[in-house]
């Protein structure tokens, strides 16, 4: 496989050789390819790098279990990325991959959904154990209740106290179109065996388990218990949706009475994602949630953040997140935190936006305090092309050298760079003030207040699973690497997501340049030198449109430049070079 290099141009390629900051996407030519979850990887040497799951969509509508594998990089070269036709009975079935992570044998470990080739919906789960190359060693079937009609995986996480024990979570309907039920599972990491498996339900509500952890709180209400925390979605009939958190019994799968919600009466609100906080300020440890909420501030769906105590009975803080320049909808899909340089905690919310500076949705990330707050000085980061891309999931290395720290992305893309076709598994690789080698773009973002805990509900946990067999099988997929960069000018891994490198640029306007009348004003950072100025034009794919010379006077410190009438929406980079400087600006297009 030949490997597409874009280095973008000489300011993007100064210091360590050492730091690896790149985009990329992967999947087959002319498929729709899906990536559900995307972690890093963790163990030391070889082994460091990023894992992807998701499934591919087959010309006949069959969904295809991927995984992939790359080095540090976003290579895949010496690792895979494969895809597995999963059959039951010899028949085969659509399997999509939902949740992957990295076990403490190396191994790894998916969690997913399966029906019938012909079906759109799942009605069953299933797990797999890969070994570092990709091979699947085990692979389970679980059968549910007969009148099950969907079923849908959603989140999983390993014990951190028993590295071979996974808990996975999902939802069930038992009537197309009713109220969902959430179902979790304790499952022996290496061979998918059943430690204990319950369905619950809360009266007639619709209700999801979307994402889980396992709790390291000790609960004085319950002593001796270890608990497992989830967070989702859930909608009393005639009331609007709500986000949840609950709590399980890690030893049997027992509800610990009782579900918290979230939000208002009036506005829809829920959590897809939930994260251990170990923040020590602000109200002390507990969980940090995100989700959406729709806030009547902007009229729009935002990107929530919350932080709970240890049993989501006291909010520390509640932070509603609106994409800047509005009007959009904002949805996080995923949020995590992070100990910085400072010694102190942030987080990041991700997610996507509908209305983004590339067109449709782009990936959105805001970068958040230890209180819930924007940062200030760029906080809110945006990643992707002309078409609709969305981060899925976040993961950070924070351990293994200032060169190769940073902050991952990984979500889908769909008609945005002219790579495999189609949507594909997509993956970003930033620094944590969201410095990227291309098609990002940085700014301040706006928060308000966000609601607080509704009610509380009861539960009950009655059913049980089984455990079937499956077969599997193989073949490989591509990778198309968007652009890559040792890395990036601006790129800081420090404490807070400042843009002093920014600021200090020079700058241009209007922003962003309409593409009937592409022509900018920028601003020099300093003044010129009588002569002759050089002039690059390059797209996000390091590719470059045009260089030209101009005629600058002494002391001139801005220049009109003309882009050009044929230009397309997207990120494109112009370079100004005179007397020995070099002035670089990121140029929106829309």
């Amino acid at each position: 496989m030949k490997k597409l290099r874009f280095l973008l141009f000489a300011t993007l390629i100064a210091g360590s050789a050492n730091a690896q900051y790149f985009q990329h996407d992967y999947g087959m030519a002319q498929t729709n390819d899906v990536l559900e979850s995307g972690v890093n990887t963790n163990f030391p040497a070889t082994a460091q790098g990023h894992l992807m799951t998701g499934y591919t969509i087959n010309p006949s509508g069959v969904s295809v279990l991927m995984v992939t594998r790359t080095d540090l990089n976003g290579a895949i070269i010496g690792t895979f990325n494969n895809r597995y036709p999963i059959a039951e009975n010899n028949i085969q079935v659509s399997a999509r991959g939902r949740r992957i992570v990295h076990l403490s044998s190396q191994n790894i470990g998916v969690w997913g959904d399966y029906g019938a080739a012909t079906a759109t919906l799942s009605n069953k789960f299933f797990y797999a154990q890969l070994n570092p190359a990709g091979a699947i060693t085990s692979l389970s079937s679980y059968s549910l209740p007969a009148n099950v009609v969907e079923a849908e995986a959603t989140s999983m996480c390993i014990s951190p106290s028993t590295p071979d024990t996974i808990y996975t979570c999902g939802f069930v309907r038992f009537v197309a179109g009713g109220p969902r039920c959430p179902i979790v599972m304790c499952l022996n990491a290496n061979n998918g065996g059943i430690g204990w498996s319950a369905q619950y339900q809360a009266g007639l509500n619709d209700w999801t388990a979307m994402d889980i952890v396992k709790s390291p709180y000790a609960d004085p209400a319950f002593p001796g218990v270890t608990m497992l925390a989830l967070c989702g979605h859930l909608t009393v009939p005639g009331s609007p949706e709500s986000g949840c958190f609950f709590r399980l019994n890690a030893a049997n799968g027992v509800f610990i009475p009782n579900i918290v919600t979230y939000g208002t009466t009036t506005n829809n609100g829920a959590f897809n994602a939930i994260d251990i906080a170990n923040n020590p300020f602000n109200g002390g440890t507990g969980f940090v949630m995100g989700g959406y909420y729709n806030n009547p501030l902007s009229g729009t769906d935002d990107s929530w953040a919350m932080k709970i105590n240890f049993n989501g009975l006291a909010v520390q803080f509640s932070t509603v997140h609106d994409y800047n320049p509005p009007p959009n909808n904002d949805y996080a899909n995923d949020i995590i935190e992070r100990l910085n340089t400072s010694g102190t905690y942030e987080y990041y919310l991700g997610g996507y936006t509908t209305n983004g500076v590339f067109g449709l949705n782009d990936a959105l990330v805001y970068k958040l305090d230890f209180a819930g707050n924007p940062f200030g000085g760029g906080d809110q980061f945006t990643y992707g092309g002309h078409g609709n891309d969305r981060c899925l999931q976040l993961d950070q290395y924070t351990t293994i050298g200032p060169n190769n720290n940073g902050l991952s992305v990984y979500g889908t893309t769909s008609n945005s760079f002219p790579g495999l076709g189609l949507s594909d598994m997509y993956l970003v690789k930033a620094y944590f003030n969201g410095f990227a080698p291309c098609s990002f773009d940085i700014r301040n973002h706006n928060a308000v207040a966000g609601p607080g805990i509704i009610q509380q509900l009861p539960a009950t946990n009655p059913s049980k699973f089984l455990k079937n067999p499956l077969i599997w099988g193989t073949n490989t997929m591509t990778d198309f690497q968007i652009c890559f960069s040792a890395t990036v000018t601006g790129g800081n891994n420090a404490r807070h997501a400042t843009l002093e490198n920014e600021l200090a640029a020079p700058g241009y306007f209007p922003n962003p340049v309409s593409h009937n009348n592409a022509v900018v004003t920028v601003t020099f950072e300093k003044a010129a030198v009588e002569g002759e100025a050089e002039l690059e034009l390059w797209n996000s794919l390091g590719q470059l449109c045009w260089s030209k010379k101009a005629s600058v006077t002494d002391g001139q410190t801005q220049m009109e430049v003309q882009l050009g009438n044929e230009l397309s929406g997207d990120m494109y980079h112009l370079v100004v070079k005179q007397n020995g400087t070099v002035n670089n600006y990121r140029i929106v297009v829309q």
